[in-house]
Parts: C-alpha cells; structure tokens; sequence
C-alpha cells in the first residue's frame, strides 16, 4: 500500500475535550481548525496560535513507513523555520526508500509522533534503517512554545528538572540487558524529551563497547519516565503513557502508531 501526503493540515479532532477547552480558554482554535489561527491580545495585536501540523511526505512501501512532518503558521516565524530544517535534515534521503519500496533489499521506518497542548506544540520522530543488527536508530525531539514563539531545547529541560544528562544513574543501570544480552555499557546521549502533563518524559541512546574491536558500537534506545523508571523502547516511542494524553488523533489517514 502506498500512500503520498503533501501539504495537507491535520486535524485537531483528535484531542481530548479537557485539552479543547484549554485551547478555547486561551483562544486557540478548537476540534476541525488546521491549528494555524492567530489571537489577538488585549491591545489589538495578533499572537502566535497553535501551528499548524502538515505532512511533506506520508508514504507507506513495502515495509518502509515513512512520516515528514511541518509545522506552519500563518505569520512568519524564523523559529518554525528553523524546526523544520531540522526535522527535513532527520528525516535524510528518504526520497530513495519511497521509490524502492525495499526492493532493494532495505527500508527505513521513520514514524512521527505529534503532541500538542494549551502551550507546546512537539513532535517525536524515530529513524531506522533495515536490516540492521546491534542497532535501533535514532530519535529527535522538536518542542515549540507556541505562546512566546520560541522553541524549548533539550539542555533547557534538563536544566529545568536538574538533570545530569551526561551519565546513567542506578536506575538506567538496573535497566540495562543482563544474561545473553548484556554488553559492556560505554555511554549515555540524550536524545529527547517530551514535556507532559504528568511531567517530562526523556529518551536516550545507549551504547555498548562491540565484542570485537573491529565492530560498530551496539545502540538501544530507553526511556525514563516521571518518576525516575527507565524502559527499553527498541525504535518505538509508543506505547507510553505520559505521552498519549496530548497525541493528535484523528489524522486522515491515520499515522503509523494510530493505525496499529
């Protein structure tokens, strides 16, 4: 099956009533509205709405799954401009996979997980590539602050939670593989972090020393919850429960995680 999405808005449909009547409270456009409006202050001036949420690419090919995502806005907004060079840098070549199919004996999973509330508007995207042994991709997290126009870093999470995102804690380490699985641990990379309601919700890369010199690195992904957990997530964000309360539903057609 294979499906070409360009440029068209998701909906809003899809969120739950709590968040519709926060978005309402503070002007922003309810279910079915592309997202993209813009309020006025009490002065008259128009603000920053919710962007909206738009797909350069949405192609399901033989095995490859295959999500671009674009935020886009009505006004200008240098800001967006530079989120979306960046998810299109991510996102690479993937041009080659939806032509292939995996005909050419690979494919690539790069799925897109949009959340959106009363003040952030974030995107989680995974990449893949396949076959491939000792090694479960990559992730990226992209967070916009669409009340003051402005975007949310990693390090500016970390900073606001106290976190060390330089090295395993006791509990990282208790989450590792053991018995036939278990790899000497050589480092820890933030990879992203998702600003929830029940509280931040952060993804790394693991990497293990290879049992021959001559060998890549091994890299697993995890992910720590609220309260301190960590969990094996392979190269799929979901299911996860701090993050489904503000994912987008209702899409047409449906992303990969809805689908399923």
């Amino acid at each position: 099956m294979k499906m070409i999405r360009k440029k068209k808005h998701w909906p809003l449909a899809g969120v739950t009533l709590c968040l519709c009547a926060a978005l309402c409270a503070c002007g922003a456009p309810g279910p079915g509205s592309s997202g993209a409006e813009n309020t006025e202050t009490s002065g008259g001036e128009a603000r920053m709405g919710p962007p909206a949420l738009v797909m350069a690419a949405q192609i399901y090919e033989g095995d490859s799954v295959i999500e671009v995502p674009q935020f886009e806005n009505s006004r200008q907004s240098g800001v967006l401009d530079s989120l979306n060079a960046r998810m299109l840098e991510f996102a690479g070549d993937y041009e080659r996979y939806a032509e292939s199919g995996g005909s050419d004996g690979g494919w690539l999973e790069l799925k897109c997980y949009p959340l959106l509330d009363e003040k952030y508007a974030q995107i989680v995207l995974t990449r893949a590539v396949y076959p491939s042994y000792g090694d479960y991709g990559e992730i990226a997290g992209f967070c916009y602050d669409w009340q003051t126009d402005a975007e949310v870093t990693l390090e500016e999470m970390a900073a606001a939670n106290g976190m060390d995102l330089s090295s395993p804690d006791r509990q990282l380490t208790d989450a590792l593989p053991k018995g036939e699985f278990e790899a000497e641990f050589d480092r820890l990379e933030p990879a992203a972090s998702v600003i929830s309601q029940l509280g931040n919700v952060d993804f790394f890369s693991v990497y293990f020393k290879p049992p021959e010199a001559n060998e890549d690195p091994r890299r697993d992904l995890y992910v720590r919850y609220p309260d301190g957990s960590y969990e094996f997530c392979g190269g799929d964000v979901l299911p996860f429960g701090p993050l489904e309360v503000n994912l987008l539903r209702g899409m047409d057609p449906p992303l990969y995680y809805a689908s399923r």
